[in-house]
Protein backbone atom coordinates (compact mmCIF):
# COMPACT_ATOMS: atom_id res chain seq x y z
CA UNK A 1 0.00 0.00 0.00
CA UNK A 2 1.16 3.21 -0.70
CA UNK A 3 1.81 6.08 1.75
CA UNK A 4 -0.97 8.25 -0.11
CA UNK A 5 -3.52 5.03 0.50
CA UNK A 6 -2.72 4.26 3.62
CA UNK A 7 -2.99 8.39 4.74
CA UNK A 8 -6.73 7.95 3.43
CA UNK A 9 -8.04 6.13 6.23
CA UNK A 10 -10.72 8.09 8.24
CA UNK A 11 -12.67 6.57 11.48
CA UNK A 12 -16.29 8.76 11.85
CA UNK A 13 -18.41 8.67 15.17
CA UNK A 14 -21.74 10.01 14.70
CA UNK A 15 -24.10 11.35 17.65
CA UNK A 16 -27.76 11.89 17.59
CA UNK A 17 -30.42 11.89 15.52
CA UNK A 18 -31.54 9.82 11.97
CA UNK A 19 -30.64 13.05 10.18
CA UNK A 20 -27.19 13.21 11.74
CA UNK A 21 -26.68 9.51 10.55
CA UNK A 22 -27.72 10.63 6.95
CA UNK A 23 -24.83 13.31 6.93
CA UNK A 24 -22.45 11.07 7.96
CA UNK A 25 -23.28 8.13 5.09
CA UNK A 26 -23.11 11.11 2.96
CA UNK A 27 -19.49 12.08 3.69
CA UNK A 28 -18.68 8.78 4.03
CA UNK A 29 -19.92 8.05 0.11
CA UNK A 30 -18.00 11.45 -1.09
CA UNK A 31 -14.90 10.37 0.51
CA UNK A 32 -15.05 7.12 -1.11
CA UNK A 33 -15.40 8.49 -3.86
CA UNK A 34 -12.30 10.25 -3.65
CA UNK A 35 -10.23 6.91 -2.52
CA UNK A 36 -10.44 7.64 1.55
CA UNK A 37 -11.12 4.40 3.34
CA UNK A 38 -13.32 4.29 6.24
CA UNK A 39 -12.06 2.32 9.19
CA UNK A 40 -13.70 0.64 12.23
CA UNK A 41 -10.36 1.08 14.69
CA UNK A 42 -9.63 4.77 15.77
CA UNK A 43 -5.94 3.64 16.52
CA UNK A 44 -6.20 2.70 12.61
CA UNK A 45 -7.36 6.00 11.16
CA UNK A 46 -5.27 8.54 9.37
CA UNK A 47 -7.93 11.09 10.42
CA UNK A 48 -10.80 10.61 12.71
CA UNK A 49 -14.08 12.66 12.39
CA UNK A 50 -17.20 13.00 15.29
CA UNK A 51 -20.71 13.98 13.98
CA UNK A 52 -21.95 15.53 17.08
CA UNK A 53 -25.22 16.43 18.00
CA UNK A 54 -26.43 19.10 20.54
CA UNK A 55 -30.34 18.28 21.29
CA UNK A 56 -29.56 18.10 25.18
CA UNK A 57 -26.55 18.98 27.63
CA UNK A 58 -26.31 15.24 27.68
CA UNK A 59 -25.13 15.36 24.22
CA UNK A 60 -22.92 18.32 24.42
CA UNK A 61 -20.98 15.78 27.11
CA UNK A 62 -21.05 12.73 25.15
CA UNK A 63 -19.63 14.46 22.53
CA UNK A 64 -16.58 15.95 24.70
CA UNK A 65 -16.15 12.73 26.23
CA UNK A 66 -15.92 11.26 22.91
CA UNK A 67 -13.64 13.75 20.98
CA UNK A 68 -11.18 12.95 24.78
CA UNK A 69 -11.31 9.25 23.87
CA UNK A 70 -10.26 9.61 20.69
CA UNK A 71 -7.63 12.11 21.20
CA UNK A 72 -6.13 9.22 23.79
CA UNK A 73 -6.22 6.37 21.03
CA UNK A 74 -4.93 8.04 18.51
CA UNK A 75 -3.27 11.18 19.67
CA UNK A 76 -1.18 11.44 15.83
CA UNK A 77 -4.52 11.93 13.88
CA UNK A 78 -5.99 15.02 13.01
CA UNK A 79 -9.63 15.07 14.76
CA UNK A 80 -12.07 17.17 13.17
CA UNK A 81 -15.67 17.70 14.60
CA UNK A 82 -18.55 18.87 12.88
CA UNK A 83 -22.75 18.62 13.33
CA UNK A 84 -24.85 20.90 15.45
CA UNK A 85 -22.53 21.06 18.47
CA UNK A 86 -19.99 22.42 16.15
CA UNK A 87 -22.47 24.91 14.39
CA UNK A 88 -23.59 26.31 17.80
CA UNK A 89 -21.20 26.47 19.81
CA UNK A 90 -17.61 26.13 17.93
CA UNK A 91 -15.73 27.81 21.16
CA UNK A 92 -16.78 25.91 23.47
CA UNK A 93 -15.66 22.36 21.48
CA UNK A 94 -12.04 24.02 20.80
CA UNK A 95 -11.54 24.12 24.56
CA UNK A 96 -12.31 19.91 25.04
CA UNK A 97 -8.61 19.10 23.61
CA UNK A 98 -5.75 21.07 21.71
CA UNK A 99 -5.74 21.46 17.68
CA UNK A 100 -8.99 20.27 17.16
CA UNK A 101 -10.38 20.92 13.73
CA UNK A 102 -13.75 22.57 13.84
CA UNK A 103 -15.97 22.46 11.29
CA UNK A 104 -19.08 24.95 11.29
CA UNK A 105 -20.15 24.66 8.14
CA UNK A 106 -23.47 22.35 7.53
CA UNK A 107 -22.64 20.63 4.11
CA UNK A 108 -20.34 17.43 3.98
CA UNK A 109 -18.58 19.19 1.04
CA UNK A 110 -16.72 21.56 3.79
CA UNK A 111 -15.64 18.44 5.99
CA UNK A 112 -14.20 16.39 2.79
CA UNK A 113 -12.36 19.35 1.44
CA UNK A 114 -10.48 19.63 5.55
CA UNK A 115 -9.51 16.25 4.78
CA UNK A 116 -8.11 16.19 1.66
CA UNK A 117 -6.38 18.72 3.02
CA UNK A 118 -5.14 17.50 6.38
CA UNK A 119 -3.57 15.27 3.62
CA UNK A 120 -2.48 17.15 0.71
CA UNK A 121 -3.23 21.18 1.73
CA UNK A 122 -2.50 21.61 -2.01
CA UNK A 123 -5.84 19.37 -3.22
CA UNK A 124 -9.38 20.12 -1.63
CA UNK A 125 -12.86 19.69 -2.69
CA UNK A 126 -16.71 20.65 -1.90
CA UNK A 127 -19.34 18.60 -3.09
CA UNK A 128 -22.65 19.55 -1.47
CA UNK A 129 -25.16 16.70 -2.30
CA UNK A 130 -28.44 17.29 -1.31
CA UNK A 131 -30.51 14.19 -1.14
CA UNK A 132 -28.68 11.76 2.02
CA UNK A 133 -28.81 8.05 3.26
CA UNK A 134 -27.65 5.92 5.73
CA UNK A 135 -26.93 2.15 5.93
CA UNK A 136 -27.50 0.84 9.26
CA UNK A 137 -26.20 -2.99 9.09
CA UNK A 138 -23.67 -4.57 6.47
CA UNK A 139 -27.01 -6.38 5.71
CA UNK A 140 -28.56 -3.70 3.85
CA UNK A 141 -31.56 -3.83 5.75
CA UNK A 142 -32.76 -0.43 5.71
CA UNK A 143 -31.75 2.81 4.17
CA UNK A 144 -32.33 6.41 5.92
CA UNK A 145 -33.63 9.10 3.50
CA UNK A 146 -33.17 12.60 4.53
CA UNK A 147 -35.93 14.13 2.58
CA UNK A 148 -36.23 17.57 5.04
CA UNK A 149 -33.93 19.35 7.33
CA UNK A 150 -34.00 22.22 9.06
CA UNK A 151 -36.76 23.42 11.24
CA UNK A 152 -38.92 27.13 11.56
CA UNK A 153 -40.89 25.78 14.71
CA UNK A 154 -38.53 27.29 17.64
CA UNK A 155 -40.10 25.64 20.14
CA UNK A 156 -38.85 27.28 23.52
CA UNK A 157 -36.63 24.48 24.89
CA UNK A 158 -34.87 23.45 21.53
CA UNK A 159 -31.78 23.97 19.96
CA UNK A 160 -32.09 22.52 17.08
CA UNK A 161 -33.23 25.53 14.08
CA UNK A 162 -29.76 27.18 15.36
CA UNK A 163 -28.23 24.70 14.71
CA UNK A 164 -29.98 22.79 11.47
CA UNK A 165 -31.28 26.60 10.03
CA UNK A 166 -34.58 27.05 8.48
CA UNK A 167 -36.48 24.06 6.82
CA UNK A 168 -36.05 22.70 3.66
CA UNK A 169 -36.64 19.96 1.83
CA UNK A 170 -35.66 17.30 -0.98
CA UNK A 171 -38.08 17.51 -4.19
CA UNK A 172 -40.41 14.91 -4.71
CA UNK A 173 -38.87 13.60 -7.49
CA UNK A 174 -35.28 13.45 -6.09
CA UNK A 175 -36.76 11.56 -3.13
CA UNK A 176 -38.19 9.15 -5.48
CA UNK A 177 -35.06 9.00 -7.78
CA UNK A 178 -33.35 7.57 -4.48
CA UNK A 179 -35.68 5.24 -3.36
CA UNK A 180 -35.05 3.46 -6.51
CA UNK A 181 -31.15 3.41 -6.29
CA UNK A 182 -31.30 1.94 -2.78
CA UNK A 183 -34.27 -0.46 -3.55
CA UNK A 184 -31.78 -1.43 -6.47
CA UNK A 185 -28.93 -2.41 -4.16
CA UNK A 186 -30.98 -4.44 -2.12
CA UNK A 187 -32.89 -2.50 0.70
CA UNK A 188 -36.02 -3.94 2.09
CA UNK A 189 -36.52 -0.79 3.90
CA UNK A 190 -36.87 2.57 3.37
CA UNK A 191 -36.93 5.40 6.35
CA UNK A 192 -38.11 8.57 4.79
CA UNK A 193 -36.33 11.16 7.67
CA UNK A 194 -36.12 15.03 8.72
CA UNK A 195 -35.36 17.20 10.75
CA UNK A 196 -39.09 18.15 11.35
CA UNK A 197 -41.07 16.28 8.50
CA UNK A 198 -44.13 17.85 9.24
CA UNK A 199 -42.92 21.26 7.36
CA UNK A 200 -41.67 19.05 4.48
CA UNK A 201 -42.88 21.56 1.30
CA UNK A 202 -41.98 20.98 -2.32
CA UNK A 203 -43.76 23.38 -4.16
CA UNK A 204 -47.28 22.54 -2.04
CA UNK A 205 -46.82 19.07 -1.92
CA UNK A 206 -46.47 18.11 1.64
CA UNK A 207 -45.30 15.09 3.65
CA UNK A 208 -48.16 13.03 3.00
CA UNK A 209 -47.91 13.55 -0.75
CA UNK A 210 -44.28 12.60 -0.34
CA UNK A 211 -45.14 9.88 1.38
CA UNK A 212 -47.88 8.52 -1.39
CA UNK A 213 -45.40 8.90 -4.01
CA UNK A 214 -42.56 6.64 -2.50
CA UNK A 215 -44.82 4.00 -1.38
CA UNK A 216 -46.58 4.63 -5.42
CA UNK A 217 -43.11 2.86 -6.51
CA UNK A 218 -43.60 -0.56 -5.08
CA UNK A 219 -39.93 -1.16 -5.23
CA UNK A 220 -39.23 -1.90 -1.97
CA UNK A 221 -40.96 -4.16 0.40
CA UNK A 222 -41.25 -1.53 3.31
CA UNK A 223 -41.51 2.19 3.88
CA UNK A 224 -41.02 3.68 7.18
CA UNK A 225 -41.96 7.37 8.49
CA UNK A 226 -39.45 8.53 11.30
CA UNK A 227 -40.71 11.15 13.21
CA UNK A 228 -44.13 13.35 12.61
CA UNK A 229 -45.83 16.48 14.19
CA UNK A 230 -49.26 15.69 14.89
CA UNK A 231 -50.76 17.56 12.91
CA UNK A 232 -49.50 16.38 10.18
CA UNK A 233 -50.90 13.00 11.09
CA UNK A 234 -54.37 14.20 9.16
CA UNK A 235 -57.01 12.53 7.10
CA UNK A 236 -54.58 12.67 4.09
CA UNK A 237 -52.08 10.83 5.56
CA UNK A 238 -54.07 8.26 7.11
CA UNK A 239 -55.27 7.97 3.81
CA UNK A 240 -51.75 6.80 2.29
CA UNK A 241 -51.66 4.38 5.45
CA UNK A 242 -55.13 2.82 4.39
CA UNK A 243 -54.20 2.45 0.51
CA UNK A 244 -50.61 1.31 1.06
CA UNK A 245 -49.46 -1.92 3.16
CA UNK A 246 -45.89 -1.02 2.43
CA UNK A 247 -46.11 1.49 5.09
CA UNK A 248 -45.15 0.49 8.09
CA UNK A 249 -48.10 1.25 11.20
CA UNK A 250 -45.84 2.77 13.42
CA UNK A 251 -45.37 6.48 13.99
CA UNK A 252 -43.38 8.82 15.97
CA UNK A 253 -45.21 11.58 17.23
CA UNK A 254 -43.28 13.67 19.64
CA UNK A 255 -45.56 14.45 22.77
CA UNK A 256 -42.79 16.82 25.31
CA UNK A 257 -45.56 17.40 27.77
CA UNK A 258 -49.46 15.99 28.55
CA UNK A 259 -50.05 19.07 30.26
CA UNK A 260 -51.77 21.94 28.10
CA UNK A 261 -50.11 24.62 30.13
CA UNK A 262 -46.62 23.20 29.94
CA UNK A 263 -47.44 22.58 26.12
CA UNK A 264 -48.21 26.20 26.01
CA UNK A 265 -45.05 27.53 27.83
CA UNK A 266 -43.11 24.89 25.82
CA UNK A 267 -44.78 26.85 22.32
CA UNK A 268 -45.02 23.69 20.68
CA UNK A 269 -46.95 23.66 17.41
CA UNK A 270 -50.18 21.25 18.75
CA UNK A 271 -52.10 21.33 21.86
CA UNK A 272 -53.01 18.30 23.59
CA UNK A 273 -56.43 18.00 22.68
CA UNK A 274 -54.44 17.67 18.98
CA UNK A 275 -52.12 15.16 19.67
CA UNK A 276 -54.58 12.55 21.65
CA UNK A 277 -57.07 13.02 18.59
CA UNK A 278 -53.96 12.58 15.97
CA UNK A 279 -53.03 9.20 18.13
CA UNK A 280 -56.44 8.03 18.30
CA UNK A 281 -56.97 8.28 14.57
CA UNK A 282 -53.52 6.43 13.78
CA UNK A 283 -54.85 3.64 15.92
CA UNK A 284 -58.11 3.58 14.85
CA UNK A 285 -56.33 3.42 11.07
CA UNK A 286 -54.15 0.00 11.67
CA UNK A 287 -54.99 -2.88 13.71
CA UNK A 288 -51.23 -3.25 14.50
CA UNK A 289 -50.43 0.39 14.93
CA UNK A 290 -47.87 1.71 17.53
CA UNK A 291 -46.94 4.83 18.25
CA UNK A 292 -43.33 5.75 20.22
CA UNK A 293 -43.09 9.46 21.51
CA UNK A 294 -40.63 11.78 23.29
CA UNK A 295 -41.31 13.68 26.54
CA UNK A 296 -39.42 16.34 28.41
CA UNK A 297 -39.35 16.24 32.41
CA UNK A 298 -38.71 19.00 34.54
CA UNK A 299 -39.55 22.19 32.16
CA UNK A 300 -39.42 25.66 33.71
CA UNK A 301 -42.79 25.42 36.23
CA UNK A 302 -44.13 22.12 35.75
CA UNK A 303 -46.31 21.31 38.64
CA UNK A 304 -46.97 17.89 39.95
CA UNK A 305 -50.73 18.08 38.10
CA UNK A 306 -49.05 19.12 35.08
CA UNK A 307 -46.94 16.14 35.63
CA UNK A 308 -50.20 13.61 36.34
CA UNK A 309 -51.35 15.24 32.53
CA UNK A 310 -48.43 13.57 31.27
CA UNK A 311 -48.30 10.53 33.00
CA UNK A 312 -51.71 9.96 32.30
CA UNK A 313 -51.34 10.32 28.29
CA UNK A 314 -48.23 7.82 28.93
CA UNK A 315 -51.23 5.50 30.51
CA UNK A 316 -54.42 5.64 27.92
CA UNK A 317 -52.14 5.52 25.04
CA UNK A 318 -49.79 2.47 25.71
CA UNK A 319 -46.59 3.92 23.78
CA UNK A 320 -44.67 1.45 22.19
CA UNK A 321 -41.69 3.13 23.63
CA UNK A 322 -40.96 6.72 25.15
CA UNK A 323 -37.72 8.11 25.14
CA UNK A 324 -37.52 10.19 28.45
CA UNK A 325 -35.17 13.50 28.63
CA UNK A 326 -34.52 15.94 31.54
CA UNK A 327 -34.99 19.61 31.17
CA UNK A 328 -31.49 21.19 30.60
CA UNK A 329 -31.40 24.94 29.52
CA UNK A 330 -29.92 25.23 25.88
CA UNK A 331 -28.36 28.51 25.44
CA UNK A 332 -30.13 31.05 22.41
CA UNK A 333 -33.54 29.09 23.63
CA UNK A 334 -35.93 31.03 25.11
CA UNK A 335 -36.45 28.25 28.31
CA UNK A 336 -33.13 29.01 29.14
CA UNK A 337 -34.29 31.79 31.13
CA UNK A 338 -37.50 30.70 31.97
CA UNK A 339 -38.59 30.79 36.24
CA UNK A 340 -39.27 28.65 38.25
CA UNK A 341 -36.44 25.94 37.60
CA UNK A 342 -36.91 22.79 39.19
CA UNK A 343 -34.02 21.51 41.20
CA UNK A 344 -32.07 18.88 39.80
CA UNK A 345 -32.89 15.97 42.41
CA UNK A 346 -36.70 16.90 41.65
CA UNK A 347 -36.24 16.47 37.79
CA UNK A 348 -34.28 13.17 38.77
CA UNK A 349 -37.70 12.34 40.75
CA UNK A 350 -39.32 12.36 37.87
CA UNK A 351 -37.83 11.33 35.51
CA UNK A 352 -37.71 8.09 37.37
CA UNK A 353 -41.59 8.11 37.73
CA UNK A 354 -42.24 8.43 34.04
CA UNK A 355 -39.36 6.22 32.81
CA UNK A 356 -41.33 3.56 35.34
CA UNK A 357 -45.07 4.85 33.62
CA UNK A 358 -42.87 4.35 30.25
CA UNK A 359 -41.93 0.76 31.03
CA UNK A 360 -45.67 -0.35 31.85
CA UNK A 361 -47.32 1.11 28.82
CA UNK A 362 -44.53 -0.46 26.42
CA UNK A 363 -45.05 -4.37 28.37
CA UNK A 364 -48.91 -3.70 27.52
CA UNK A 365 -48.26 -2.32 23.95
CA UNK A 366 -46.36 -5.89 23.36
CA UNK A 367 -49.21 -7.72 24.92
CA UNK A 368 -51.73 -6.31 22.79
CA UNK A 369 -48.85 -7.04 19.62
CA UNK A 370 -48.71 -10.59 20.94
CA UNK A 371 -51.70 -11.26 19.46
CA UNK A 372 -50.93 -10.51 16.16
CA UNK A 373 -48.90 -11.62 13.14
CA UNK A 374 -45.49 -9.79 13.62
CA UNK A 375 -43.37 -9.12 10.30
CA UNK A 376 -39.93 -8.95 11.06
CA UNK A 377 -37.29 -7.69 9.00
CA UNK A 378 -33.90 -9.95 10.43
CA UNK A 379 -30.97 -7.65 10.81
CA UNK A 380 -28.17 -9.03 12.59
CA UNK A 381 -27.26 -12.09 15.35
CA UNK A 382 -25.89 -11.50 18.24
CA UNK A 383 -25.38 -13.70 21.64
CA UNK A 384 -27.33 -16.64 19.57
CA UNK A 385 -30.62 -14.62 19.06
CA UNK A 386 -31.42 -13.33 15.83
CA UNK A 387 -32.89 -9.42 16.10
CA UNK A 388 -35.40 -7.42 14.20
CA UNK A 389 -38.08 -5.09 14.06
CA UNK A 390 -41.68 -6.10 13.61
CA UNK A 391 -43.58 -3.90 11.36
CA UNK A 392 -44.85 -1.75 13.77
CA UNK A 393 -41.11 -1.17 15.18
CA UNK A 394 -40.65 -3.53 17.97
CA UNK A 395 -37.44 -4.95 18.41
CA UNK A 396 -37.68 -8.89 18.62
CA UNK A 397 -35.46 -11.85 18.73
CA UNK A 398 -35.33 -15.55 18.16
CA UNK A 399 -33.88 -18.29 18.03
CA UNK A 400 -35.51 -19.84 15.13
CA UNK A 401 -32.95 -21.68 12.53
CA UNK A 402 -32.03 -20.76 8.64
CA UNK A 403 -32.52 -17.27 9.61
CA UNK A 404 -30.71 -14.58 7.80
CA UNK A 405 -29.85 -11.05 7.56
CA UNK A 406 -32.54 -9.03 5.06
CA UNK A 407 -35.16 -11.81 5.46
CA UNK A 408 -38.55 -10.92 6.54
CA UNK A 409 -40.16 -13.60 8.24
CA UNK A 410 -43.37 -13.81 10.37
CA UNK A 411 -42.36 -14.43 14.26
CA UNK A 412 -45.63 -14.37 17.13
CA UNK A 413 -44.86 -12.39 20.34
CA UNK A 414 -44.47 -14.83 23.44
CA UNK A 415 -47.08 -13.01 25.71
CA UNK A 416 -45.33 -14.16 28.52
CA UNK A 417 -42.31 -13.00 27.82
CA UNK A 418 -42.64 -10.11 26.01
CA UNK A 419 -38.83 -8.97 25.03
CA UNK A 420 -37.99 -11.86 22.90
CA UNK A 421 -39.86 -13.84 19.81
CA UNK A 422 -39.85 -17.65 20.24
CA UNK A 423 -39.64 -20.48 17.72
Amino acid sequence: MSRRAADKRFFLHTLGCKVNWCDSDTLVRAAQARGWQQVRVARDAHIAIVNTCTVTAHADATARKIIRALKRANPAAPLIITGCYARTDAAALARVADGLHIVPDATHGATLALMESLVDPHHATADNDVVQTVERAASRTRAFIKIQDGCDQYCAYCKVPLARGAARSVPVRAVRELVRLRAAEGFQEIVLSGVNLAQYNDQGAGLADVVRAVAALDCVPRIRISSVEAHVVNDALMQVFADYPALMPHLHIPLQSGSPRVIERMRRPVSRAQFMAAARAFYACRPDAVITTDVLVGFPGETEEDLADTLAVIDELAFGKVHVFPFSPRPGTMAAGMKPRIAPAEIRARETRVLAAARAAANRCRIRCAALPLHVLIEQQRRGWWEGFSQNYLRVRSRRLGLRPGQIVELTLNAAETQFVEP
